[in-house]
């Protein structure tokens, strides 16, 4: 009897293996390769070139620090909708980051005093190529309606189902974000 199970036990394990084997063999059947691609059929799609808002440049011997253009189409309640340039402070060996990060605070982008100041990033907490997750741009809030002021009255005002939009373009490429929340802060 023992024998017969010892027997037994060998063929299922052979019986197994075939069924393994088949179904591994089976697994690649049916199976279509997909044809190589022919160079002929390639269609190289070249992007349209950037067309920069009027009067933008980005001379850099005119601002070296400007890094960027931004507006907000739609907020015709203040002046960012015709737009305002985006700039990075200049290097500085009085900082220990190697940068004034708030230069353009009272600053205009010729360096000049001015108390609207400008536009712009702290370089060290974001990068100029504006790669990072969050970018934060700082500016007055100016009753005027110039730099960022106006921009809660926007907010209030507006619809999402009008989609905002905040563009900002950069040398050979322009980005298109969209508004999703307006938080008021003071």
């Amino acid at each position: 009897m023992e024998k017969m199970k010892k027997h037994f036990l060998r063929r299922m394990a052979l019986v197994m293996a075939l069924l393994t084997l088949g179904s591994a063999v089976l697994v690649g059947c049916g199976e279509q390769k997909e044809p190589e691609p022919d160079p002929k059929d390639e269609v190289i799609v070249e992007p349209e070139p950037i067309q920069l808002p009027d009067g933008v440049s980005f001379d850099e011997k005119k601002y070296p620090d400007v890094f960027g253009f931004i507006q907000i189409p739609n907020a015709t309640q203040c002046a960012i909708s015709k737009g305002h340039y985006l700039a990075q402070s200049p290097k500085s060996t009085k900082s220990s980051t190697g940068y004034d990060d708030d230069y353009y605070l009272q600053r205009d982008l010729d360096g000049k005093t001015n108390k609207a100041g400008s536009l712009y990033i702290q370089a060290y907490y974001n990068k100029s190529d504006l790669s990072d997750p969050m970018t934060v741009i700082y500016g007055h809030n100016m009753r005027n309606g110039t730099m960022l002021g106006g921009l809660r009255n926007y907010a209030n005002a507006m619809h999402f189902e009008d989609k905002p939009v905040v563009e900002v373009y950069q040398p050979g490429r322009k980005m298109t974000y969209r508004i999703f929340a307006a938080i008021p802060y003071d």
